[in-house]
């Protein structure tokens, strides 16, 4: 078995050598049932970028640093002609619980067919002056140099291994996150069970004040139910055109979501109900689909929320913006410029060109 490891420091070659070796052992047993025969296992290794800052913050950032060091594995791999079976992208990273800085090592594995998972260590917590370092653009291992007034601690027992006298090193937490990722490569046919069809659960997201969508979020929610979908937030469909239709949907949602109706005379309470509710709502949605005429901070903030689904370990939720072609050069560069593959702006002239992109959207 020939294994790549997109990195030259030697925790993580150990690490992940150690892991690959009980992986064959598992594998073996768990397949044949027979006692495990002599099996040669190859290591290489190649310094190879993350393609994410130095020091990735956040759990989205340092899972694409992982994956792109084992993408970068492959694409090094077929320009060396190298016969390949695993390769290995590690990433450590800095992430808030609690506003407190945790470590974590997040490993990327990809197989000869292209399968991939992710795994990762258990998360450590860091001394809040780790903060400092990190304003200063320096990464963790500046921070690890200077408390331990050692020099090159990445290469050795890592931040962790001084903050535990070396009871938990480097080395054990890239081990533990290879090993976690290998865990889709073991009983690969549980993993290839597809799962159910599911009914897309659509937040439409659209001014509350009345203008030009007057009716096109109902009759783009009528498009949404007649594919087979369901619009989660029925009272935004008539905020600012059926008062008692919003108050009842409002109530309906509050007591589905958050376990309680609307408030109706504290006005912090009722603000921080919407904003708890509708950020609650774009968390369960698997698409979004946002007006975008008229100027909205309400509309802004649920937008935001959906593109940071995935980096607070939430499914990616497609999104797409619906605005009237005279109307496109108001939006601001900043949305627009937020655009990826998960998020398009369309323009449209009438109902029809409405009706086509949401049908595709959806699919």
């Amino acid at each position: 078995m020939n294994i790549l490891i997109a990195s030259s420091n030697p925790t993580k070659i150990e690490g992940a050598k150690k892991a690959f070796k009980e992986f064959i052992k598992i594998k073996k047993l768990s397949e044949e049932n027979i006692a495990v025969r002599p099996f040669k296992l190859n290591i290489y290794s190649a310094k190879l970028p993350s393609n994410v800052s130095e020091q990735p913050i956040g759990w989205q950032e340092t899972l694409n640093g992982a994956y792109n060091r084992a993408q970068n594995a492959v694409n090094y791999a077929k320009q060396k002609n190298l016969n390949i079976d695993y390769f290995v992208g590690i990433e450590g990273g800095i992430v808030y619980i609690n506003n407190i800085p945790h470590l974590i090592n997040i490993a990327s594995v990809i197989n000869q067919k292209g399968t991939h998972y992710w795994g990762s260590s258990t998360f450590h917590p860091l001394p809040s002056k780790v903060n400092d370092f990190i304003l200063d653009n320096k990464e963790l291992a500046h921070f690890a140099d200077w408390l331990s007034k050692d020099t090159d601690i990445r290469s050795k027992q890592g931040m962790v291994g001084v903050l535990t006298d070396n009871a938990i090193t480097r080395l054990d937490i890239n081990y533990m996150a290879v090993r976690s990722a290998l865990i889709g490569f073991i009983k690969t046919k549980y993993f290839k069970i597809k799962p159910n069809t599911i009914k897309p659960k659509v937040y439409v997201s659209a001014p509350i004040t009345v203008g030009i969508e007057k009716d096109l979020p109902e009759k783009v929610m009528h498009i949404i139910e007649k594919l087979g979908g369901e619009v989660i937030d029925k009272h935004v469909i008539y905020a600012g055109v059926n008062y008692k239709l919003r108050n009842k949907y409002f109530n309906i949602c509050g007591k589905k979501y958050l376990g309680q109706a609307k408030p109706t005379d504290n006005t912090k309470q009722y603000a921080e109900f919407v904003y708890k509710l509708d950020t609650t709502l774009v968390d369960k949605a698997t698409h979004l689909i946002a007006f975008l005429n008229k100027t909205s901070s309400g509309i802004a903030i649920e937008i935001q929320h959906a593109l940071t689904k995935p980096a607070r370990g939430l499914p990616i939720t497609p999104i797409l913006g619906l605005v009237h072609k005279n109307n496109y050069n108001a939006i601001s560069g900043m949305l627009k410029g937020a655009q990826y593959e998960y998020f398009k702006i369309v323009k449209y002239e009438n109902f029809k060109d409405i009706e086509k992109v949401v049908k595709e959207f959806l699919g």
